[in-house]
């Protein structure tokens, strides 16, 4: 399925590219050298974001499954007498995620921050909102 529409997107791509470059072949190309830089540019942006963003699905995964053995051993933990270590890994899992989830939220609002003076102000609004903890 993936193999044909790549190949359905290819096809297009060519057409248009091909008609373009009838049209105007100057246009066509300095477009094409344009979005070649914007490419180059963008490529060191889009690798910190794929990383930062495998450490998120990570860190969700891990609170996912440590908030599945701590719901599901809980009982068992309290007859056992090992509440204290499933609270333990519970919460560092939570606190795991939640460092991953500011780093990217802080990568994202920095990039903001560069193209729009109004993302710092309403980021550190939000930062302090969140590192005030849970509300009563």
């Amino acid at each position: 399925m993936h193999l044909i529409q790549a190949s359905v997107t290819a096809a297009f791509v060519l057409a248009q590219g091909a008609l373009a470059f009838a049209i105007s072949p100057s246009v066509t190309a300095g477009m094409a050298l344009a979005g070649g830089v914007l490419l180059a540019v963008a490529r060191p942006l889009v690798r910190r974001s794929r990383t930062l963003g495998g450490r998120l699905t990570a860190g969700g995964r891990a609170t996912h499954v440590a908030m599945t053995e701590f719901l599901g051993g809980l009982k068992l933990a309290k007859v056992g007498s090992a509440e204290a270590r499933h609270v333990r890994d519970f919460t560092a899992a939570i606190a795991d995620m939640r460092r991953h989830q500011l780093a990217f939220v802080g990568g994202e609002r920095g990039r903001a921050a560069r193209g729009c003076r109004g993302a710092s102000a309403s980021g550190s609004c939000w930062r302090r909102r969140c590192s005030a903890g849970p509300r009563s």
